[in-house]
Formats: C-alpha cells, structure tokens, sequence
C-alpha cells in the first residue's frame, strides 16, 4: 500500500525507484501534497531531490530557494541549493549558499571541508580558530589538495 501524499518521504522512497514511471508517480504525489499544503519547506526540498536527480538544476534551485524562505533554520535546504550551484558550475554563489548553512550550523564540519574545497572562506560567525586550526582536517588539506582533482567524492 503506497503512503498518503502528506506522508512521503523523497529521499528514501526515491532511492528505490528504479523506473521512470515510478519516478512520474512520486512526482504527481508530490506536487499533490505541495497543492494540499504549500506552507511546507519539506515537500519543496524533496521534490528539489527528484528535479536535481533528473538535472533539472534551475527547477531544483527554485524549489530550494521556496524552501528556505518556507523554513525556519534552512541549513539543509542552503547547503543543497549550493550543490546545485556547484553542479551547474555557479561556484560564487555555491560558496555563499555553503557560508550560510555554515553560518546557521558553524559545528558542520562536512560544510567546513566543502568550502575548504571550493576555495571559498569561512564565514566569520563560524570560525573558531582554536578548534578549526587544530583540526587534523586542516593540518591535512594542503597535502590532499594535491589529490582532489581525482576524487568525485570528497
């Protein structure tokens, strides 16, 4: 028995959905549940997952950018628009997507390697140098920086 549209749950769902048609269902539920409830940021991002696993990037982007003004801390939905950007090669504001989820979750040391490896900086709200510095992270970046151009998922 399939969930309510109000009860899906895109990442997960849509990770075991091996056919197109699969993929045009969940898409129908979920815009019925986005026209049942557009107030709410999940549905948007999620159907943000399904646009940018079609690389319908500037779809996925809008959705996202709906979403983060729908959201009350929008860390997740910042730092997946700039994986958007960064997909569609707009790194300036990949970065600036990436600072502000840092800004609103500056522990996030998965966002602190991403903008590391973007070249972009740290936003000051969430330096901590005595933690950030001492980190074997840092320490380690200028000798794994020679390596990154190889690996896709760093």
């Amino acid at each position: 028995m399939m969930p309510r549209p109000l009860q899906i749950r895109a990442p997960t769902w849509l990770s075991r959905v091996p056919s197109a048609i699969a993929r045009i269902v969940f898409a129908r539920r979920i815009n019925k549940a986005i026209s049942l409830n557009p107030r709410d940021p999940d549905y948007f991002r999620e159907r943000s997952s399904l646009y940018a696993k079609r690389k319908e990037y500037p779809r996925a982007i809008a959705d996202l950018t709906t979403a983060i003004g729908l959201a009350k801390k929008p860390t997740r939905e910042y730092f997946l628009r700039g994986a958007a950007y960064e997909d569609i090669g707009q790194r300036d504001k990949a970065i600036a997507d990436f600072q502000a989820s840092l800004v609103l979750d500056p522990d996030n040391d998965v966002l602190r390697r991403h903008l590391v490896h973007l070249g972009g900086g740290l936003p000051r709200a969430s330096i901590n140098r005595d933690v950030w510095v001492s980190t074997p992270v840092c320490r380690a970046h200028s000798w794994f920086a020679q390596f990154l151009p190889a690996l896709s998922d760093f």
